[in-house]
């Protein structure tokens, strides 16, 4: 079974026990109202509305999908959902100039904004010398 929370390499730690806690309540709410508290199910409607930003296209997407669930628990479950979502953070204002200066000095000079390589040896290696005569 693959889950879709995501580990520490794309989530931050708080994001990543956002998104778990997030999971866990959607489960809880699920087993409440209908009686299946799935850990996938519970991913796969959050999925759902992370995608679809308002209650009725939600609810749409549930019902294209098989869940028939009445209208005042698609209510609460999408609420729920985008409450306790965790938040992307913006750039800072610093972060966001440093990132605006870096992309017009690059387009200003692009032979400087290439990294790095390793130099080239310009005069010819010295001459190799014969090994000595064996002793006679």
């Amino acid at each position: 079974r693959r889950s879709s929370v995501q580990g520490p390499a794309k989530l931050g730690t708080m994001e990543a026990l956002q998104r778990l806690a997030l999971v866990s309540k959607v489960c809880t709410e699920l087993d409440n109202h209908v009686g299946v508290g799935d850990k996938t199910l519970a991913e796969f409607i959050i999925d759902l509305a992370e995608k679809h930003d308002n209650v009725s296209a939600f609810q749409r997407a549930l019902e294209e999908n098989g869940a028939e669930f009445p209208d005042s628990f698609v209510t609460s479950l999408h609420a729920l959902i985008v409450r306790l979502l965790p938040k992307k953070v913006p750039l800072s204002q610093e972060a966001a100039a440093k990132k605006n200066v870096e992309n017009k000095s690059t387009e200003k000079f692009p032979g400087l904004a290439m990294k790095n390589s390793k130099p080239l040896r310009m005069t010819p290696s010295p001459p190799k010398m014969p090994p000595p005569p064996p002793p006679p």
